[in-house]
């Protein structure tokens, strides 16, 4: 309502005081960031997005972040996003959607130098749930 009446301050106001209150409510920080982004203050939804990542999301929120800079063109910055998705989900299916990302982008390089010693780490967690690590094979070899 407030932004209709192109009170956008107020609007602001009123979605930074909601996430601070109920910050595991999804639906207002993705309110939150689609105002940012309809205002074109993509700088704006980014702080937004940061705040919101200090609580440690679930995957569709990294990914809508990441999705909003590739719709920006700022494809290192995605990729720095599913650098640090990958700290706080060190999750083979993450694991392997960056993999894919940095191939279909042409940056094959930047993936094979991953810390391949914590993938090595997880190893015996992900074969205890069925997984295996041959997607990663062709991006290890570089």
């Amino acid at each position: 309502m407030e932004v209709k009446s192109r009170n956008v301050q107020r609007a602001r106001n009123i979605f930074d005081r909601a996430i601070t209150l109920l910050p595991p409510v999804d639906q207002l920080w993705y309110k939150y960031v689609y105002l940012e982004e309809l205002l074109q203050n993509v700088p704006g939804a980014r702080q937004v997005f940061e705040r919101w990542m200090q609580w440690e999301p679930d995957d569709k929120t990294w990914q809508a972040y990441i999705k909003l800079e590739e719709r920006c063109q700022e494809l290192d910055r995605s990729s720095g996003i599913y650098e640090r998705w990958v700290a706080v989900r060190p999750e083979p299916r993450v694991w392997v959607k960056w993999g894919k990302f940095e191939e279909d982008r042409g940056r094959v390089d930047k993936y094979s130098k991953l810390p391949w010693s914590s993938m090595a780490m997880m190893r015996n967690k992900w074969r205890r749930h069925g997984l295996c690590l041959v997607p990663f094979q062709k991006w290890k070899r570089g």
